[in-house]
């Protein structure tokens, strides 16, 4: 169900209630359990058009007198297509403050002990009622963008986070409340020192602790009062430090650019705030927006517990056409082709996406060949255009690409289509890709282009084109661990690929890591004691005399059921008669890559 961010303070999304229905925009609220909305018994004075009550709810009939607050029950709320018949729910009469927030009510997805009067709160009802197939829901918030923040009920659509889910257990099912291990900022620990909790919530839009401990915090980062905030010099923001929550042994940074925001007046404000030494005996903290929005968040009732995952960070903007229609994309360097959806489109993966209409653009040229492309996370049906394709202030005039007719898969992915920058001979129909037109027609400087993928924000990781994937393949050393040779023995070719998650080698060799790392077969894959991951070797790959350390942090990962399992599949041996290996995100996330097409090589360099 798509929220709308509202200046990186609210995340509000519509539900509708009664019959016929009536509308109204709700902030979804893990820190409550009640729904609520304004009414027309409302007569508080001084709300703004967006909270008037007046413009509200029009109930159906109920029984009189009731007790303040106000209860109705009423038919068939909703939300997207789920509908609940009979709902519970506060119709408001007084309402202070709130004046001129930008949504009209509220809806709690806390625990039901969180609800006021006993109500039972929608999820459980939607539960219940077996209109939900999973006892669960999820959130996915976009930074600084008005659209492409989802909330999701009954099911996960893991196309919105990088990486393995870190499931944390719940440790009361109240509020959903979680131990938190320590808060350090520059290696050095300045809260929660013997443990604490921790509240998730989406109502809350900063970072909230005893306020004692802000203060630390807002001293260590510079930042001064201002009225009831602080502000620190928006000249120095990329200077201040990292803040590192660790959280059930697993670290989740929170980098400056995250936690200092600009106020419309343009003063710099940091997001901490004190104030919960009151809540509870125990030393508390709520981790609002600003926390969320870096990671993919997950609400497991029917487990008791909640699971974290970087949010999705590698997905750029391009437009298509004249006058331009913009389209979200993954710059893929293990594919050729660019495909976006296409108003020829039909299938329901291509009604949650933007677009593309030939109609409306005056370049658009159609050569109309079928093209058929299958990705691990779907498959793509269309037939080939020739528009304006523009990348930032690169603008290629005449480029091939696919207008998709058909979609399976990637329904609720955060981008509309895929830009492959591959080498020409991955590309389906012979076509030219769009890096190879930009070189050829003298619009880069030299023909180059560079990824830095970040790990830890949801922005700032960047593709670089003209300055300083099938197959970026290069001439590997060797593999060691601990320094015994198990792999690449007498020098093999490996591939740099953005479209691949895993590191992936000859199935033998793979075998002897497995069985050096400790790792035991489950199912299809290999896991881990997750007790002992630190203690794990470094695997360490040499090219061109270079080392690139690969330590255990990187190469293991935990699953949706909460299991450590290994980055390393097998495979390759059916690629080529020389042994290969595919070097995946697992190992570009460590490394700045660049990729010269002018002299057929690739850089490297550790990421900062």
């Amino acid at each position: 169900h798509p929220l709308r961010n509202y200046l990186d303070l609210a995340y509000v999304g519509s539900i509708t209630i009664g019959t016929p229905p009536q509308q109204f925009k709700v902030i979804f609220d893990t820190g409550s359990a009640d729904l609520w909305v304004p009414s027309t018994y409302c007569d508080s004075p001084g709300l703004s058009s967006s909270l008037r009550c007046s413009r509200h709810l029009h109930p159906s009939p109920v029984p009189a007198p009731l007790p303040k607050p106000l209860r109705g029950y009423t038919p068939l709320p909703q939300i997207g297509n789920l509908v609940d018949v009979v709902q519970p729910f506060a119709l408001i009469r007084s309402q202070f403050g709130m004046q001129h927030a930008p949504f009209d009510g509220i809806l709690g997805l806390g625990y039901p002990s969180l609800a006021i009067r006993g109500t039972t709160p929608i999820f459980d009802n939607l539960k219940r009622r077996g209109l939900i197939s999973q006892p669960v829901f999820a959130f996915y918030l976009s930074t600084r963008k008005e659209n492409g923040s989802m909330v999701m009920f009954g099911g996960l659509d893991h196309s919105y986070h990088k990486g393995e889910l870190q499931w944390i257990p719940v440790s009361r099912p109240h509020y959903w409340q979680i131990t938190m291990n320590r808060i350090t900022m520059n290696g050095v620990v300045f809260g929660c020192l013997h443990g604490c909790q921790a509240i998730l919530d989406t109502g809350t839009s900063l970072i909230v602790g005893p306020s004692r401990m802000i203060t630390t915090i807002q001293m260590r980062i510079g930042a001064r009062p201002v009225g009831h905030e602080y502000a620190v010099s928006c000249r120095y923001v990329t200077r201040l430090p990292t803040i590192v929550f660790t959280i059930n042994g697993n670290t989740y940074p929170v980098p400056p650019e995250a936690y200092i925001r600009k106020s419309l007046r343009g003063l710099c404000l940091s997001s901490f705030a004190g104030g919960t030494e009151n809540m509870s005996r125990s030393e508390t903290w709520i981790l609002g927006d600003v926390f969320l929005r870096l990671y993919f968040s997950v609400y497991d009732r029917g487990n008791n517990r909640v699971g974290l995952a970087p949010a999705l960070a590698y997905v750029g903007s391009i437009t298509i056409g004249t006058p331009p229609q913009q389209f979200k994309v993954i710059f893929d360097t293990g594919s050729a082709d660019l495909w976006v959806p296409s108003t020829y489109c039909d299938s329901v993966p291509c009604r949650t996406h933007k677009v593309f209409n030939p109609h409306l653009s005056t370049t658009f040229r159609l050569p109309g060949q079928p093209v058929d492309l299958i990705y691990g996370s779907g498959r793509v049906f269309g037939v080939l255009g020739c528009d304006t394709v523009r990348i930032g202030n690169l603008v290629d005039v005449v480029q091939p690409f696919a207008l998709i007719r058909s979609q399976f898969g990637m329904q609720h992915a955060p981008f509309d289509g895929i830009l492959g920058l591959g080498y020409p001979s991955l590309a389906i129909r012979g076509t030219t890709p769009i890096f190879d037109n930009l070189k050829r027609r003298g619009l880069i400087s030299q023909p180059v282009f560079a990824f830095y993928l970040s790990t830890r924000k949801e922005n700032g990781s960047m593709v670089m084109f003209g300055g300083l994937d099938h197959s970026w393949q290069i001439t590997m050393s060797r593999i060691t661990m601990n320094g015994l040779n198990l792999g690449c023995l007498h020098g093999c070719q490996a591939i740099l690929d953005t479209g691949t998650s895993l590191i992936v080698g000859p199935s033998r060799m793979i075998t002897t890591i497995q069985m050096r790392i400790g790792a035991r077969p489950v199912g299809h894959e290999y896991a881990v004691s997750c007790r002992y991951v630190t203690r794990l070797p470094t695997i360490v790959f040499t090219i061109n005399g270079n080392t690139y350390p690969v330590p255990p942090e990187a190469y293991i990962r935990k699953n949706l059921q909460g299991v450590c399992l290994s980055s390393f599949a097998g495979g390759t041996e059916n690629m080529s008669r020389s042994e290969t290996w595919i070097l995946g995100d697992v190992f570009l996330r460590l490394y700045f890559s660049v990729y010269d097409r002018g002299n057929n090589r690739v850089g490297l360099a550790p990421a900062v």
